[in-house]
């Protein structure tokens, strides 16, 4: 993985801050007050001078918005454009980029967030990193409930598919990055964020996507996909053999669903190597140890059941380069359709309630009930102040407004500490989530994108043959012409006359790791730890343990917690 960090306002040689280093930096500035460490993939992280003198570090994968296209940009032109006024504007993709002078530090990220830099001042110091597992080795921060309020009635028990509506960090005076951030560290610290607002200039959305996709193949030629039967991937593997682009196909998960066969399929058909890693193999030797390691680095937002993306991500990144998947294909799709239908049908009048509604959860009892007064104060203030800087839906190009909300702060609150590591040992672009790309929805009818409008012809226009693959959903396939949520209404059916019999992935890690957990629950560390209601804690894994499975949401927020903390 890529990684930075570094501190303002040290008077001392740096050494110390050197040994934090998690492998031999490959970049390092030490001026009279200023140190800064950098490493990892040098895929993903540029540095070189300005002619002002200054000079400059980018973590991460920006791209150039070149009218209806992106384009890359080369080492030999970066330069030039960091020393142009407004250049971050141009800017898409995923970065964190640093400029370093005499008089102090300016920090951008990318439009949506998908890069931070955690800083955190304390007696004339400033330590800032891009990593995690940095901060909490070097500063130890503590949780903060009030901040960690907005995810922990949302988000709880994790999971991928839901968000917090927030862009703070959950850890006391520690400050992130935001949205299309510029921050000032030096003798004075100050932050700006930009709020993502879609562009009411409109572009050609396919021409766009299409150069996304073939953007990161340019330097590569070990290129693979996330291949499997369902709709997200199948655009973006259109615009790949459309290219003629030599790619090959990973598909992570069970081998005995409709979805690996579909997939399997679809490169068999079309001579594109194929390649299967099961949970099993990406867990590893030993999974409680990838666990530990995958919470320490992602925080508590993370799900420890996930911690095989580590050793999933490893293996691909043994044999290829860049590494394509088409994850947020559906961000404008299904699961959010009744969002929009409630932005339509409110659209003259959305209040806090209607916000809260749509995001509130009730989570698990894991805090004594002072600590729960403060989680739930914490979200009441960040949803008020959150609904403050929504845009009227009168005054939007459609009434998606709260698809806005998920455009702004999902790509902060769930995917921001997966792609800090993830995505800089191996190059994922998820080409749907890019700021330019997510404006041109905003274009497209609510008619138009209920059809999978744009998915469907992308497709079409590039590789029409893929057409005659059906589309799965685990156990469930259906004929191309489906529109998702049919096959979400299959699924639906077909699960309830034919349960699942495999055993759940959340199962599997809470029944195999179950000696682990008992220590952890009985260790000095957790039983130290005042603002856990261990009583209650206690109860639920006793019942689980005993065949309560309604006790497993409990264990695995609580897990979260202390692992990610």
């Amino acid at each position: 993985m890529s990684w930075l960090f570094g501190r303002i306002g040290y008077i001392k040689t740096g050494m110390e801050l050197r040994e934090r280093c998690p492998q031999p930096p490959l970049v390092t500035i030490e001026l009279a007050d200023t140190c800064i460490y950098a490493g990892g993939n040098s895929r993903t992280l540029l540095s070189g001078m300005l002619a002002s003198g200054e000079q400059y570090i980018v973590l991460g994968y920006p791209v150039l918005i070149n009218g209806d296209s992106y384009e890359n940009i080369s080492q030999m032109n970066l330069p030039g454009l960091l020393q142009t006024e407004g250049f971050h504007e141009r800017l898409d993709g995923h970065y964190l980029i640093l400029i370093v002078g005499k008089n102090g530090i300016r920090a951008y990220n990318d439009p949506l967030g998908k890069r931070t830099l955690y800083i955190h001042q304390r007696d004339g110091e400033i330590f800032f990193t891009s990593s995690l597992s940095l901060l909490k080795s070097v500063i130890q921060p503590e949780l903060d409930f009030r901040k960690l309020g907005a995810y922990w009635h949302t988000m709880f028990p994790p999971s991928n598919d839901r968000y917090a509506p927030t862009d703070q960090s959950y850890f006391k005076d520690i400050t992130m990055l935001g949205t299309g951030s510029c921050a000032v560290l030096g003798k004075e610290f100050s932050l700006r964020n930009k709020l993502f607002v879609p562009s009411t200039q409109k572009k050609d959305i396919y021409s766009l996507l299409k150069s996304f996709c073939l953007v990161p193949t340019g330097d590569s030629s070990r290129v693979a996909i996330a291949l499997s039967g369902g709709m997200d991937i199948r655009p973006l593997l259109a615009v790949y053999l459309n290219a003629g682009q030599k790619i090959s196909a990973i598909h992570y998960g069970n081998k005995d669903t409709q979805d690996h066969q579909i997939g399997k399929e679809i490169a068999e058909k079309f001579g594109i190597p194929y390649r299967h890693i099961s949970y099993e193999e990406a867990e590893g030797s030993d999974p409680w140890a990838q666990a530990v390691d995958f919470m320490g680095s992602r925080g508590v937002t993370a799900n420890p059941v996930n911690a095989p993306y580590l050793g999933y991500y490893g293996k691909v990144a043994e044999e290829f380069d860049t590494f394509v998947s088409g994850y947020f294909g559906e961000l404008y799709r299904f699961r959010f359709f009744v969002a929009h239908l409630l932005s339509l049908f409110k659209s003259k009048k959305l209040t806090v309630a209607d916000l809260n509604a749509y995001l509130y959860r009730i989570p698990a009892k894991v805090f004594i009930p002072e600590v729960a007064t403060q989680l739930h104060q914490g979200y009441a203030h960040q949803i008020r102040e959150v609904f403050a800087k929504m845009p009227s839906p009168k005054e939007m190009l459609n009434p998606f407004w709260f698809n806005l909300l998920l455009a702004r702060y999902s790509p902060l609150t769930v995917n921001m500490p997966s792609l800090s590591d993830l995505d800089c040992a191996l190059l994922d672009h998820m080409p749907w989530l890019q700021s330019e790309i997510i404006s041109q929805h905003w274009h497209q009818s609510f008619p138009f994108q209920m059809a999978e409008g744009v998915h469907r012809t992308l497709l079409r226009r590039n590789y029409p043959a893929l057409e005659q693959f059906p589309l799965a959903a685990l156990d469930v396939k259906a004929p191309y012409p489906y529109r998702q949520y049919m096959v979400k209404v299959k699924m639906w059916q077909h699960y309830r006359k034919h349960p699942l019999t495999r055993i759940s992935r959340s199962d599997r890690f809470l029944e195999i790791n179950q000696a682990q957990i008992l220590d952890l629950f009985h260790s000095q560390r957790v039983k130290d730890y005042i603002p856990y209601d261990r009583i209650s804690l206690s109860d639920s894994i006793t019942a689980y343990y005993r065949g309560d499975k309604t006790r497993r949401d409990t264990l695995l927020s609580w897990l979260a917690i202390e692992l990610g903390r």
